[in-house]
């Protein structure tokens, strides 16, 4: 049985509406105290004015669980409510409705919270396995870390060169275990903490993300170029930052042994988005293979070629579209390719003319 929020000073409506929804549903006829949850508020035109702030801060503490809110109010009253108010309602039914209508409505949105809910207890699961797997991973390979180092130390002046070299071979096997590990619990944390959108200057994200590079770039005799003003974008910058890195290490990583990185950054702008673009002069990606790249622990080449571990591109994906936006790539196998960022924009700013 879902609990209901019915907050609506027409007492007559709440009258009806009460009568149509107690046999099936829990109701409530005030804000609860404290924490006590419910799984959908209905309210009026005037109620809704009166108890804003409440739901705010009800819909906030429960991010990333949706609290759907549903507004009854007529044509005339609903011109009044401005953006930052509606922005708190996930469903607005108009007077007079039929009652097959909202009740139907009222059934959907009920059960967009019990999916949401749902979604929550399978990610916490998710996160909980993870965070015991990776535990009991690391202590047998701490034994084996140990172990491989005291040979190293001790027993090196009796390993011949064959020995020598098998002993490097497991050592940097641990190695990459021990980082398959970090990034498999990085990667599981995406998401985890509610987004926090706002406007973020583009170019000085961008330059923090190079200057972060910076050892990687020069070790492989790279460069980057900024066209033009980048400007501004609504996003999470942590989540953002994490993007933008990681497309700029794959282009610096993947380009052929002979060739220096180049990376070419702009953005292209319109009325409803902006595109972060980056342009490298790599290896390329055939057509089949332009959306495996983005799934976790693909990998199209060898770690002796390219190290990595394959999740690289999917966390890029995954913040991107958790901050409502797309990450798309261009590419021609031997040729580069170009991957753009498209997000809302910021603050307005004249094209670049790129």
């Amino acid at each position: 049985m879902s609990r209901i929020l019915l907050l609506l000073e027409n007492r007559e409506n709440a009258r009806l509406l009460g009568g149509m929804l107690e046999k099936r549903h829990e109701l409530l006829w005030q804000p609860p105290d404290g924490d006590a949850p419910f799984d959908l508020a209905i309210l009026d035109a005037s109620a809704f004015r009166t108890h804003a702030e409440f739901l705010k801060a009800r819909k906030h503490d429960e991010e990333p669980v949706l609290v759907p809110a549903l507004l009854v109010a007529s044509r005339q009253s609903i011109g009044a409510f401005t953006g930052p108010l509606l922005k708190l309602v996930d469903e607005v039914v108009l007077t007079p409705v039929e009652k097959l209508e909202l009740f139907a409505r009222i059934e959907m949105l009920l059960r967009a919270r019990r999916l949401s809910l749902e979604l929550r207890m399978q990610k916490d699961d998710l996160e909980a396995f993870i965070h015991a797997m990776t535990h009991d991973l690391r202590a047998p390979l701490r034994t084996v870390t140990g172990f491989a180092e005291a040979m190293a130390e001790d027993q090196a002046s009796r390993l011949d060169a064959a020995g020598k070299h098998q002993l490097d071979r497991i050592q940097a096997a641990v190695r990459q275990m021990w980082e398959l590990i970090e990034s498999l619990v990085e990667f599981s944390r995406i998401g985890r903490k509610a987004i926090k959108l706002r406007t973020v200057n583009l170019d000085e994200l961008v330059r923090q993300c190079i200057a972060d590079l910076q050892l990687e770039i020069d070790a492989r005799k790279g460069h980057t170029r900024i066209s033009g003003e980048l400007g501004e974008v609504e996003a999470d910058p942590a989540l953002l930052k994490i993007a933008v890195c990681n497309l700029l290490s794959n282009a610096i990583k993947y380009v052929a042994e002979t060739v220096e990185p180049n990376v070419e950054i702009w953005a292209e702008r319109t009325d409803l988005a902006v595109r972060l673009m980056f342009r490298d002069n790599g290896i390329g990606l055939a057509e089949e293979d332009q959306q495996r790249i983005f799934t976790p622990f693909v990998r199209l080449h060898g770690v002796e070629d390219y190290p990595g571990l394959g999740l690289g591109l999917s966390a890029t994906r995954k913040v991107v579209e958790i901050m409502g936006g797309q990450t798309v790539v261009t590419s021609t196998l031997g040729s580069g390719s170009t991957f753009s960022i498209e997000l809302g924009p910021g603050a307005k700013h004249e094209d670049t003319g790129h």
